[in-house]
């Protein structure tokens, strides 16, 4: 996930944006949090979940992380956060080819 800040996307944007949970977890537990929550934000503005991004930008602008973001990037995601566009199409559940529980 942190290659998408640096300009190269290393995995599909659905396993950034179709699991929020997961990003939200990997946060809790790596050094690189702003790399991830940036690259969460670019990728679900990229894919339409517009919703999830401003959550991942608004936690991106709290305090403690505001300083961190790239330059590059900063802007772009302070526009999300004054201008939030909250609508989000849901996404259709599907069984998990596993467990047979429904997931996004």
């Amino acid at each position: 996930t942190i290659g998408v800040v640096r300009g190269v996307i290393e995995k599909p944007p659905c396993t950034i944006c179709c699991g929020p949970r997961l990003t939200l977890r990997s946060t809790l537990v790596s050094a690189d949090v702003v790399a991830i929550l940036t690259s969460a934000v670019i990728e679900c503005q990229r894919s339409g979940l517009k919703s999830s991004c401003f959550g991942f930008a608004a936690m991106l602008l709290r305090p403690e992380y505001r300083q961190k973001i790239d330059p590059k990037w900063k802007k772009r995601i302070e526009q999300i956060v004054r201008k939030p566009d909250k609508s989000e199409i849901e996404e259709p559940l599907e069984p998990c080819p596993f467990c047979g529980h429904p997931i996004p």
